[in-house]
């Protein structure tokens, strides 16, 4: 086989790796972060009531595909805000700035806490005040993270 046609045999299959390496993890944790919310359902409430006991149940099920522990003990959830007319703010921290499943965590959040009795609205914002260390994480989350 020519010298030519085996350095271009080569490329195509060094950007056919590359491509794999960059695709399948995105498939795979936007897979696993919408099965994550199917655990949440109006029998995981402690009641039939908007509260922030119950809006950090539902958080507790998005499940943060890059470390594997929820995103309220991991740390993630900066500010939970129960406004007029039945809409809840969540505040959302990144672990990294440059987080590629940013949308996929805030569509998890609004489907999640979506579910809560009572909740009408979902408003999930970026805290760009405040940043994400591992001071953030509830003993529960760190007992998790040890276990990792």
């Amino acid at each position: 086989m020519p010298i030519v046609i085996r350095r271009i045999l080569l490329i195509a299959l060094i950007v056919g790796i590359g491509v794999l390496i960059i695709i399948l993890p995105k498939l795979f944790h936007s897979k696993r972060m919408i099965q994550s919310n199917i655990i949440i359902n109006e029998q995981t409430f402690q009641s039939y009531s908007l509260s922030r006991e119950n809006i950090i149940i539902a958080l507790r099920g998005v499940i943060d595909p890059e470390i594997g522990i929820n995103i309220y003990d991991l740390g993630l959830i900066s500010d939970i805000k129960i406004e007029k007319g039945e809409t809840v703010l969540i505040g959302l921290l990144l672990t990294t700035p440059d987080c590629p499943l940013i949308n996929e965590i805030q569509d998890a959040i609004k489907v999640s806490v979506g579910k809560v009795p009572k909740v009408k609205a979902v408003k999930v914002y970026l805290d760009k005040k405040n940043t994400w260390s591992p001071e953030r994480m509830t003993d529960e989350g760190r007992r998790q993270f040890k276990e990792e």
